[in-house]
Formats: C-alpha cells, sequence, structure tokens
C-alpha cells in the first residue's frame, strides 16, 4: 500500500506529489525513484512493492508537469525558465524530507529515462552522502541534441512556451519503433510486453506531448550530462549500477549505457557496474523478465550495505 503526501515544489507554485510504500519494520535501505518522461510514480507501485518485501523501503514523487503534480494542461511544462534545475532540486527536497523521518538508512536513488538524466544532474550536485544511483533506460552522447535547444527556443519565440509540437515530438521519437515489425501502437518501443505498451497508451496520464518548454529543458538536461566533464563531478567511489535493455532505442541498443559506463571508469570510479539485458527494450522494470531487474537491484543494493538480506527473504 502507498503512503501518498505532498511538499511545496522549489519552482514556488507546484505542489508535488510524494509517495511511499508502507512496510513492516524498519528498512534497511532507501531507494528513491525519479521516474520517466510522460508518466508518474505508481507505474513503479510493483517494483516497490517487491522491494519492501526485501526490506527496503522505496519512496519518489510525481515531477511536476506529471502526474498527480499537475493538471492536463500543465504536463510536460516545468515553467518558463530553468525548469530542468527544479525538477533536481524537487528530488533534494524529497531525499531531505525522507532522510529526516530515517536518520543513517543508507539512501539510494533510482533515475529512469529522463530521470535518469535528472539523476545524473542531481549527482554533480547532491551526490555525497549517497550510498549508490541506478541509472536505467539513460542515453548516451546526442550529436542531434545540442543542435535542438536552439530550434526549440526558435519555436518557443513564435508559438510560446506551452505550444505542443508534434514536429519536435517526431523528431525526438519518431524512430524509436524502427527496429519491430509491424508494431501496434506508437509505444511499442516501451517493452517487448504487449500489455505494458497497450497500458501506456490507453493511460490518460501517459504518453503526452511535452511543452515547447518542456522539450528544452529535456535537451538541456542531456546536453549537460553529456558534457565531457560531467563524469569527473559524480563524487568519486560513489557505487553506480547501469542498467538498460540491449533492445532499448533511447540508448542506442546498448551503446550509450556502455559510454556512460566507460566515462565513469575513465574517471576514477572504481564501483560502477553495467548490466545489459537481452531483448529487452526501453522499460526493463516492465519486461517479461522484469524479476531477473528486480532481482539485481537488489543484490546491487545489499552488496553496497554489506548484508545478504536473508531477513528479507
Amino acid at each position: 500500500m502507498m503512503i501518498e503526501s505532498s511538499f511545496p515544489g522549489t519552482d514556488g507554485k507546484s505542489i508535488i506529489h510524494s509517495y511511499r510504500m508502507e512496510m513492516q519494520g524498519a528498512p534497511s535501505a532507501i531507494l528513491q525513484i525519479v521516474h520517466g518522461m510522460s508518466e508518474y510514480f505508481l507505474r513503479y507501485e510493483g517494483f516497490a512493492d517487491y522491494l519492501a518485501g526485501q526490506g527496503i523501503l522505496v519512496t519518489g514523487h510525481d515531477q511536476a508537469g506529471h502526474g498527480s503534480s499537475a493538471g492536463p494542461e500543465d504536463y510536460g511544462y516545468f515553467g518558463a525558465e530553468s525548469g530542468w534545475l527544479h525538477l533536481v532540486e524537487d528530488v533534494q527536497r524529497l531525499r531531505e524530507a525522507v532522510q529526516a523521518e530515517y536518520p543513517g538508512v543508507p539512501y539510494f536513488m533510482l533515475g529512469h529515462s529522463m530521470g535518469s538524466f535528472i539523476v545524473r544532474e542531481y549527482l554533480t550536485r547532491y551526490g555525497e552522502g549517497l550510498s549508490g544511483a541506478v541509472i536505467t533506460g539513460t542515453a548516451g552522447h546526442n550529436p542531434l541534441n545540442r543542435p535542438g535547444i536552439p530550434l526549440v527556443k526558435l519555436l518557443r519565440l513564435r508559438y510560446g512556451d506551452r505550444h505542443r509540437s508534434s514536429f519536435v515530438h517526431t523528431m525526438a521519437f519518431g524512430g524509436n519503433n524502427r527496429k519491430i515489425g509491424s508494431p501496434a501502437n506508437l509505444y511499442e518501443w516501451l517493452s517487448s510486453d504487449q500489455k505494458v505498451s497497450d497500458s501506456y497508451v490507453q493511460d490518460p496520464q501517459c504518453g503526452f506531448v511535452f511543452t515547447l518548454a518542456g522539450f528544452q529543458d529535456l535537451f538541456t538536461l542531456l546536453d549537460r550530462v553529456s558534457r565531457k566533464d560531467w563524469a569527473g563531478k559524480v563524487p568519486a567511489g560513489l557505487p553506480v549500477l547501469l542498467a538498460s535493455g540491449l533492445a532499448d532505442p533511447v540508448g542506442q541498443y546498448g551503446k550509450g549505457p556502455a559510454e556512460v559506463y566507460e566515462r565513469l571508469r575513465q574517471t576514477g570510479h572504481d564501483q560502477v557496474a553495467l548490466r545489459l539485458y537481452e531483448d529487452m527494450r526501453h522499460e526493463i522494470l516492465n519486461e517479461k523478465g522484469q524479476a531477473a531487474v528486480y532481482g539485481d537491484i537488489r543484490d546491487f543494493i545489499r552488496d553496497v550495505i554489506g548484508t545478504d538480506g536473508s531477513s528479507g527473504e
């Protein structure tokens, strides 16, 4: 069962809805999840329930412009200026609140897809004190991303911050199904489980087109974590697990996460692991073989905190 709460967003306007999975006993660790683009936290409820059964408390929030933290008219909009920074700062605000309730409990961060860009930027600002980070569905350097920023700026001048451009959306995601024969919907690249993509398409809180301002924030985040100096700003010695599907177009079918892994290794980060899952697409936590992914993340957390988790079985 999820315990719901809320806190004021760092933009000074939003009310951010947060969640915590109810569990028995004191947690051995805490995992804060930062969800991806055009979705919401409760899509991770099954994973959170699994970890609660392993003694790991899961928390997270619907990001600004998503889920219960926004009305449909504000989906994909984070403000006219520096919305990307507010997304990062909201993560820290929730962490501070949770750690105040559970002082001394090892604290981990997981970011998926756009959430992975947020967490990667977050690590350069607030990574000290974290016990570890899990990065799923991330991307490497994309040469088309940086030119996309001035393009979106021009479109904002012409159409306004809140305009939703099918052109920009198609430019960013239109090719994601290209390796899937006869896809039944536009989002089959999310998972090989047809029920997952069908559910996503039918969910009014999923799949919405970002505003132009939102796309600029997305592209800015990816640009920042793709810079050559990014890895060197991540705290040395921080355990990091990079996990993605080899059939994930966002990660260029494994190349992106491998690139991020190599950049961290080259800057002296020696506690970094890479897991690439055969035949899995973008949402590895919603794949047919999700049990293996669940177990790998659990084991990563257990290895860091030095427990076999036998009490949580």
